[in-house]
């Protein structure tokens, strides 16, 4: 079975940056810090984004934006490794 996780890391697109082009630099930390939780298949801390994550709250205004990466993570095995199709904003 084919499961793919799909969509921006940063979901609050209000919060760009003055310029609309360049992303504030809470965005770069909370995007760098998901993918190396994802690439070190650090289940804990995705599980507790919400508390240890640089800026949840800003990168995600509601936490159901969150969720589908908890499922795409939770559906995998130590034997799939986090691919990241886009890198950058």
């Amino acid at each position: 079975m084919l499961l793919r996780g799909s969509g921006s890391i940063t979901h609050n697109l209000g919060m760009r940056g003055p310029d609309g082009s360049s992303p504030p630099p809470w965005a770069r930390a909370f995007d760098g810090w998901v993918e190396d939780a994802l690439l070190q298949r650090d289940v804990d801390a995705l599980l507790d984004a919400e508390a240890r994550a640089p800026d949840f709250a800003r990168a995600h205004p509601r936490a159901e934006h969150w969720y589908p990466l908890l499922f795409a993570v939770g559906a995998s095995d130590a034997s799939d490794a986090a691919r990241f199709f886009v890198d950058g904003f």
